[in-house]
Formats: structure tokens, sequence, C-alpha cells
């Protein structure tokens, strides 16, 4: 939506036939007559512009084009003499130049001067030898230098050969190093110091256990002795505690309270079983009521966007007036509708409530969709008649319109024929048929009276991707509106249609482009069925369904508090089963305590070992530990003999090789010195060899300097003694140069003049074009306009003799003069019926609010005429662009 043309643009809706009856008509309806007078056929009186050929504006254009052409020409010519002028001015000035320093030279050529310029050269050449010899010697010192140069650098790669065998001398013998440090220390004595020292600790340690072990014997041999003597006492102990206490007596009491407290749980598990369902209800009728208060909440929502969308005011003065006073209906419904709500951009696009934001097809809606549209109608026809009638005559009871089944399905039946019919006929919904007569048959069928209000299905899909429930609804109520306060130039007719409908009898549905509010007095089924079709009903339907999830919630929780009270009394049952269970529990565990614990000092007895084995294994055992820890002792000593002799002999490697490294790194060193000093000497002869071939060039350079002083002079002394003829050519070339310049001013001059006449000449030919393309324009527009009339002449007849052809109708809206909001359009008048005007066709991407109904006059030939002119200019403003 192009959010540039938002502005308060009303949105009018076309008010189609508000009455088609059959022969049933109310006696106190007023009637017109169906006038039979022809139309008069209008000819055209429009002058025609001068005749103008297609072959005239082409040479016009050919001509205008050959005199721009000669100018861009010209314009070369011009830019070329400009340039061969300037250059005659630079050749000028540079002869200007040469005069003056000859006319200087011919006052200075006297016999003393031309001798002093003769000694000058001489001087200059002696110069110019002087300066070879120097160049000469230059390029000896280069060639001296280069060989100095050339014997240092050789030095140098020696000197640097050398340096790198003595890095590798080095690396070598810091490699002998490395090996005499690992070498010397692998060999270590500490591991074999310390292994003495553990073989030591170990035959002292195994001397001590052997002694402890026969130590050990002497006790077990007295232990065994007092052990046999506790196993006889334990027994006699244990066997009179299993005489004493009766554990099967004890075990059957204990049964009997387990059984009992099964059955004491099993009960409780049922109560609680039924409290957890009463539970599960009363969490269920919770979630019913938290749905039906958000849906309640969001259904009040959408009651306050519904209102807000069919708002309407009918102001007293209004619903006090003579409907019949049709002039005064017209002159004051532009104040009518200004005190209704706009419809905008904005007000369009504000977001749907609940069902308000789904997407309708207005030839597919569902049955959801039917129901609520027709109701929302109703709502607003019944807010309608209670604020008319309760200005108009107060204290009047007026049944509210109540929609019912039967009502309902002729109103649906009557929508679809609509739509088949547009859909048949290959026509848009916006665009209303010109041939009424199989709607009518449908009308008749329910001796039915239609206020009929088209919608602008096409425009909504194509600026607004189609309709929304609360956009289909803001057209709705536009329509009605319009119904009743932009009605007076259709005599009221829909007006005095809504304001009488009431009760039942009434039907309200949506065809594929129109929206149908029809009322007939044929019986049909009379059920109220679910129709909600007034505001108290629709709030109080609201409410009723919140109070029958509250009833339902509060009954649960009753049925849940009855389930807690036996669960409660369950649980009493149970806690008194489980104390006896315990009871019982307590007696056996204690009698079995008894027994267990004579049982476990008898147990105990038997299982103390008899320590005299064991000690003597030991003693066995530690005997021969004692013989391998002297071995090791032995063994220890003689490898730490050996280890020290080859440490000696390491230690004295390693000191050698640190010895000849040290050697080593001082011969790196010297080595290193003297590339040093052969680098810094080929650096210092590198510098002399460029110094002296920079000496070449400046020797060069100066020899040049000498030749061009020589040169210098020799032309001076050859101006000098040929002053007199140097001045009379430089004065000659002078005057010429002067003559060419002032000939490429001229001729520039002139050039310049010719490209100001080509343009004059060029600018006249482009007007004579215009001129004569303007006229051809104006002669098409004008034979476009008389077809346009001729078209309209044709169609205002066809439509007069297809009206004396049809029956007259009885209808107080009769043969009413219609209005449109596109003069271009094609109307057609429809017996019975006020005629539906379609607006006119829009661009896509236009996005402009449509125009659902704004009646005007009705179509003219000056409409007709003025409609194509202004078409004509638009199509020329596109042209030019």
């Amino acid at each position: 939506m192009n959010k540039t043309t938002k502005k308060s643009i009303a949105i009018s809706a076309t008010i189609i036939a508000a009455t088609a009856v059959t022969s049933v008509v109310q006696a106190e309806e007023a009637s017109v007559a169906q006038p039979h007078a022809e139309t008069p056929e209008t000819t055209s009186n429009i002058d025609h512009p001068a005749e103008v050929t297609k072959e005239a504006v082409d040479t016009a254009k050919e001509q205008a084009d050959a005199a721009a052409k000669t100018v861009t020409e010209q314009e070369k010519v011009v830019s070329a003499a400009d340039q061969k002028a300037k250059e005659a001015e630079a050749t000028e000035k540079t002869a200007a130049e040469t005069y003056e320093k000859t006319k200087e030279a011919a006052e200075k050529a006297t016999p003393e001067n031309i001798t002093k310029a003769e000694d000058t050269i001489k001087t200059k050449e002696d110069g110019v030898k002087s300066a070879e010899e120097t160049v000469k010697s230059a390029k000896k010192g280069v060639k001296s230098a280069e060989i100095a140069e050339s014997e240092s650098e050789k030095a140098y790669e020696e000197a640097t050969k050398q340096v790198e065998d003595e890095k590798a001398k080095v690396e070598l013998a810091k490699e002998e190093v490395k090996k005499a440090e690992k070498a010397l220390n692998e060999t270590t004595l500490s591991k074999a110091q310390e292994t003495v020292t553990i073989a030591g600790n170990k035959l002292k340690d195994a001397e001590s256990v052997n002694k402890a072990a026969q130590d050990e014997l002497t006790r077990a041999k007295e232990f065994d002795a007092s052990r046999q003597a506790k196993i006889d006492e334990t027994k006699s102990a244990l066997d009179k505690e299993r005489t004493e206490k009766n554990i099967p007596a004890l075990e059957d009491s204990l049964a009997s309270a387990k059984a009992n407290v099964e059955a004491k749980e099993k009960a409780l598990a049922e109560t609680k079983a039924k409290a957890g369902a009463a539970q599960s209800e009363v969490d269920e009728a919770q979630k019913a009521l938290d749905a039906a208060n958000a849906l309640y909440q969001e259904k009040l929502a959408k009651l306050k966007q519904d209102e807000s969308l069919r708002k309407v005011v009918v102001p007293s003065e209004y619903a006090k007036h003579d409907v019949e006073d049709y002039a005064w209906f017209i002159a004051h419904q532009d104040e009518y509708m200004k005190l209704q709500p706009t419809v905008d951009w904005e007000s369009y696009s504000q977001k749907g409530i609940g069902t308000n934001k789904e997407i309708v097809d207005l030839a597919n809606l569902t049955v959801a969709q039917r129901k609520e549209l027709a109701e929302f109608a109703a709502q607003m026809l019944n807010d309608i008649n209670q604020q008319y009638w309760s200005q108009r005559e107060p204290g009047k009871t007026v049944a509210p319109l109540q929609l019912t089944v039967g009502g309902q399905e002729f109103a649906d039946n009557i929508a679809q024929k609509y739509s088949d019919f547009y859909k048949n006929n290959g026509g848009t919904p916006e665009i209303v048929p010109t041939n009424f007569k199989h709607l009518f048959d449908v009308l008749i069928k329910y001796s039915a009276r239609e206020s009929l209000g088209q919608l602008l299905p096409e425009w909504h899909k194509e600026n607004l991707d189609g309709y929304t429930m609360m956009n289909l609804k803001q057209d709705i109520a536009n329509v009605i509106r319009k119904m009743m306060f932009a009605d007076g130039d259709q005599s009221n007719g829909h007006t005095k249609h809504l304001i009488r409908l009431q009760g039942t009898g009434i039907g309200i549905g949506v065809s594929s482009g129109s929206l149908h509010i029809l009322s007939t007095n044929k019986p049909t089924n009379q059920d109220k069925g679910d129709y909600i079709s007034t505001d108290a009903e629709y709030k109080a339907s609201l409410t009723s369904s919140v109070e029958a999830e509250e009833q339902a919630l509060q009954a649960a929780k009753d049925k849940k508090a009855t389930a807690d009270q036996v669960v409660k009394s369950a649980e009493n049952d149970l806690a008194s089963a489980k104390s006896a269970q315990i009871d019982a529990q307590n007696a056996l565990n204690a009698a079995q305590n008894a027994i267990a614990k004579a049982q476990k000092a008898y147990d105990d007895a038997l299982a103390v070992k008899e320590k005299t084995p064991d000690a003597q294994a030991k003693v066995d055992e530690t005997a021969k530990a004692l013989e391998a820890a002297k071995d090791e002792l032995a063994t220890a000593k003689s490898n730490l003999a050996n280890l020290q002799q080859v440490r000696a002999q390491r230690e004295s490697e390693l000191k050698d090789a640190k010895a000849k490294l040290i050697a080593q790194e001082e011969a790196l060193k010297v080595a290193l010195k003297s590339a040093i000093d052969a680098e810094n000497d080929l650096q210092a002869k590198g510098l002399a060899t460029t110094e002296a071939k920079a000496q070449v060039e400046r020797a060069k350079q100066a020899v040049k300097s000498a030749e061009q002083a020589v040169q210098d002079a020799k032309d001076y002394l050859e101006l000098l003694k040929n002053a007199p003829v140097k001045l009379a050519e430089a004065e000659k070339v002078l005057t010429e140069a002067k003559a060419k310049t002032a000939e490429a001013k001229a001729t520039l001059e002139t050039e310049i003049a010719k490209l100001e006449a080509l343009k004059l000449k060029a600018k006249a030919s482009q007007e004579d074009y215009t001129r004569v393309f303007e006229a051809y324009q104006k002669l098409i527009r004008a034979k476009q306009l008389e077809e346009t009339i001729r078209r309209e002449q044709e169609r205002i007849k066809h439509e007069n003799e297809t009206r004396r052809n049809e029956p007259v109708r009885h209808e107080s809206t009769q043969n009413k003069v219609m209005k449109t909001t596109a003069p271009t359009a094609t109307t057609t008048v429809t017996p019975g019926a006020i005629t539906p005007v379609a607006p006119q066709t829009k661009q896509a991407n236009t996005k402009e609010l449509p125009s659902t109904g704004e009646s005007t006059s009705a179509l003219g030939l000056m409409g007709v005429a003025m409609a194509a002119l202004g078409l004509a200019g638009l199509k020329r403003k596109r042209e030019s662009k």
C-alpha cells in the first residue's frame, strides 16, 4: 500500500436496485410511470482543425533535421578556423621575438665587436679541447677503479669461503663435546652408590623381620590354646536362645498384619484414583473456563471493533424530515455523510481481531463467514432503525430485524445466482451485468424486495491482495450508509426499504461482487437457529458461555472435595494397619536379633583361625629373604667399583673435546675478521668506481656545454657579419606572419557569421515542424472525439429501445436517471432496479482508494466529450515522457 497517499478519502459505494418486486407490491407505495419518449440523437458540432497530412509532418521533420545537421557541420568549420587563428598568432609571436633579437644585433655590428666575437670563439674552442682531455682522463680512472674493485671482490669471496669452512669445523667440534658430555652423564656413580645403600638397608630389614617372625610363632601357640574354649562357650548360649524364642508364632502374626496393610493400601489406591479423576475433571473444567474467558475477551474486542466498523449516526432532523422530499435529502447528503466514519488507508490497514483477520473469497464464502456477515449487517440495520424511529416517532415499538434459517436460505440462494451470472458471462464482479432478467426470476420466486450494493473485489485484489473480513465489513457498512444518506437522487428507495425492515422475512447475502439486503412476505422457515441479530443477543451469548463453564467448574470442585474426604478416611485406616504391622515386625525383629547375636558370637568364635601354622610359615619365609639380601649387597658393591673406573676415562675424553672446540672457535674469529675487512674494502672500491663513472658523465656534459657555447658564439658572429640581411629577412617573416594572422581571424569571423545564420534557419525549421505536428495531433483528437460521441449516441438509442420493450415496473424507484463516477463507462438501466455503476478501472500500481458507489449526474454527450478530451490529454502527457 502506497503510504504517501494516506489521506482521508471517503469510500463511496455503488447503490444498486432497491426494489425488484412482483405483483404483490404494497398498495400505499407510490409508483412512477415509465416514459416512452425516445432520447433524441445529438450530432457532433466539433470543429475539425485544418487538414494536415502525415506526409506534411514527415517533410517538416526532415527539413528541421537537415537544418540541425548544417549547424553541426558549420560548428566543426568554426572550430577548425579558430585553431588556425591561434596557430597564426603563435607564429607571429615567434617572428616578432626573432626580429627584435636581430634588430638588437644589427645595432652592435661594429668591427670591434666582430673581432671580439672571433676571439671569443677561439677561447671557447680551447675550452672544448680541455673538456675532452678531462673526459679521457676520467675514463682511465674508471678502468683503474673497476680493476681494483674486481680484485677486492675476489678477496672478499675467498674470505667468505674461509668463514664458512671454519664454521663447519666449529660445529663438528661442538658435536664431539656433546657426545663426550652425554657419555659422561650416562656414567653416574650416584645410582650405583644408592643401590649399595638400598641393599644394605634391605639386609637390616630382613634380619629384623626374621626375628619378629620367631617371636610371633611363640605368641600364636599360646593364642590357639584359648580359642577352643571360646567356641564351646558360644555354642551353648546359641542353643538356649533358640529354645526360648518362638520364631514361627511371631512370623504368623507379622503375615496377618501385612495382609491387613495390603487390603488398606488397595482401598486407599481406589479412593485416590477416584480423587485423581475428580481432579482431572476440575482441571478440564478450569481449562474450559480459561478458554471460554479468552474467547470471551477476543469476541468482546471483536464486538468493539465491529461496532466501530458499522458505526452510523442518524441525526434528529434527518429522521424527522419527510422521506418523500427528495430534493431536501439531495441537498443535505454531503452534510450527513460527513457525520459518518471515514474509511481511509489508515482504517483499511488496522489489524483485524479474531475472524476479522481471515482472508475472504467472495465467490466461495464459508457457512461461518456468510453467517457472520449477515449478523454484522443485521446488527447495523437494527441500530439504524432504533436511532431512526426513536427520533421520528418516540415511544413507537419497533420489532428488531431477526435473521432466520429460511430467510438466510433464500438470501444465499439469490446471492449465488448473481455470482453464477458473473462467472458464466465472462464479466467481473465490479462490472454489473446488462441483463438482470434471470435475476428477477429469482426475486419473483420469493416475492422479494432487494437493496443491492456493489463491492469492489478486483480493486481489493490489485491493491490490498484481496478482502479480509474486516475490509469487507468496512465496505458493507459504507454501502449501507450510502443507502441511508445518499439516496435522494434515487427517490430514497433504498432508505425506505431499510427503515421498514423488522421482524422475520429478511435475508442478507454477499455474492462475488455485491451486498444483497432482501425482504419478502412469502412464508419462510421462521426458525431463528443460532443467528444473533442484535448487540444484546451477542453480549448475552458471550456471558452465557462463560457462566456455563463456571458452573461446571464448581460442580467438579464439589465432587473433588467429597473424594478428598474418602481418601482421608482411607489414609487413617491404612495408618492404623501399618502401626500394627510395625509392632509385629518389631517383636519378630527383637527375637531374631537375640538369636542372631548368639549365632554371631558362635560364628565369630569359629571364624578365629589358628595362628601357629601361619607363624611357622612366616619364620621360614623370612629366613630365605635374609639370605637373598646378603647376596644383593655383595653384587651392588662390585658394580660400584667397575663404574668408578669408566667415569674417570670419560672425564678425560670430555676435557680433550672442549680444548679442541676452543681452538676452533679462535680460528673462526680470525676468519670472520678477515671477511669483514674484505667486505669493507669491497664497498670502498665500489664507491670509488661509482664516483669515477660520475666524473666521466660530468666531463661529457662539460664538453657538450663547451661545444654549445662555441656554436652560440659562431651564430652571433654570423649575425653580426650579416646584420642588414638577417634584419630584412626577419622583418619579412614578421610581416608575412601578421598577414596570415589577420587572414585567419577574418576567416574565423566569416564562419561564425555563417553559423549564426544557420542557427536562425534551424530554429525556424524546428518551429515550423512543431506547428505542423501539433495541428496533426489536434486533427487526430477531433476524429477520436467524433467517434466517441457517435458510439454514445448509438448506446443511448439502443438503451431506449430496450426500455420500451420491457414491462413497466410498479416501483417508486423506477425510471430514475442514474449518475456515474466514470464518464466513459457504459451504464445499463434494468426495469424495477436502480442501475449499478462500475468505477473507472485503475492501474494496479496506483494504490488509490476505490469508489464503491459515488453518485453523480447521468452521462450526457458533453460529459463524454470532456472525458474523451481528458483521456487524449493524458495520452499526450505520456507520449511526451
